[in-house]
């Protein structure tokens, strides 16, 4: 039996705040079906979009073939799948690549793991960003729980949902996640890249106004606090960019590991609209043309 996240919404009162900005038509299903996925996923796809499935338990994400990425809450049992198109995927790509480009001109790229969309598990919810980075652990050294910067991207979604997946990974790491980047694409070519960050003090425990000791939950926080935006268009065939260089503060990347230069990733406003922009809406026409194909025109 399957629904929409609408109606899921109405039903469950509990899931809505996890299903809060996903598109209200987007199925749900109960129950993990590989068969409804082989048979409704397309073999390629340009765009986004979001499957549900409730009750589902914890070791069927555990699974190597789930497409996408996926975002899982552990207590309500709910799977949120984003099966990620061509567009997505050039962009989340590209802003790796200029990552690393930018590590190896600072001298760091063999202090930095690269850790694409790894699974970041937590007793209450398991998710996986669309690229994370957090500093090398050396032989000895366990790996971090959480990525030190995340990337999240969305094409033709909620902006509202960006900003939700964000709040996440900031306010429920405790500050381990110090900075999180959201790349935003619309069909018109329109890209709005934003950093941001913590807007509280990571902190174990708290003092009430009786005088205990308490935990601040994740919910309690305040939304993280945007550092930048950078908007970049093309209208009328020329392109624009405002809100100058892209930066990821080396203390972002690496706290305070007194070994390492410490200098920025700086991601000029050039190789932002060059080497980032310009691809981006490469894939986005090649869509177009696939689509007018399709249809005949």
């Amino acid at each position: 039996m399957s629904s929409t996240v609408a109606e899921e919404r109405v039903k469950n009162t509990a899931a809505s705040l996890f299903l809060a900005d996903l598109p209200p038509e987007t199925s749900v299903h109960r129950g993990y079906s590989e068969t409804w996925l082989r048979r409704n996923l397309p073999p390629q796809s340009s765009d986004d979009y979001f499957v549900v499935f409730t009750d589902v338990e914890r070791g069927i994400i555990d699974m190597d073939n789930l497409p996408g990425r996926l975002d899982y809450s552990v207590s309500l049992q709910i799977l949120i799948l984003k099966v990620t198109g061509l567009i997505h995927e050039q962009a989340a790509s590209q802003f790796d690549s200029l990552l690393t480009v930018i590590a190896s001109e600072i001298g760091v790229r063999r202090r930095i793991s690269f850790r694409g969309a790894t699974r970041t598990e937590t007793p209450d919810r398991d998710k996986e960003a669309d690229r994370s980075w957090s500093p090398r652990h050396l032989p000895g050294q366990a790996a971090q729980q959480w990525p030190s910067v995340a990337l999240e991207v969305g094409y033709s979604q909620s902006t509202q949902k960006l900003h939700r997946d964000i709040a996440y990974w900031i306010n429920y790491s405790n500050g381990q996640v110090k900075q999180a980047i959201t790349i935003d694409i619309k069909n018109s070519g329109a890209i709005t890249i934003a950093s941001w960050a913590a807007s509280y003090t990571p902190t174990t425990t708290v003092v009430t106004k009786s005088g205990r000791n308490s935990t601040p939950s994740a919910d309690s926080r305040p939304p993280p606090i945007k550092a930048q935006e950078i908007k970049i268009t093309r209208e009328r065939g020329r392109p624009a960019i405002e809100g100058g260089d892209l930066v990821i503060p080396h203390s972002s990347m690496f706290g305070s590991i007194p070994e390492i230069e410490p200098r920025d990733f700086i991601f000029t406003a050039e190789m932002l609209l060059e080497d980032f922009a310009e691809f981006v809406w490469e894939a986005i026409d090649a869509a177009e043309v696939e689509k007018r194909g399709r249809r005949g025109v």
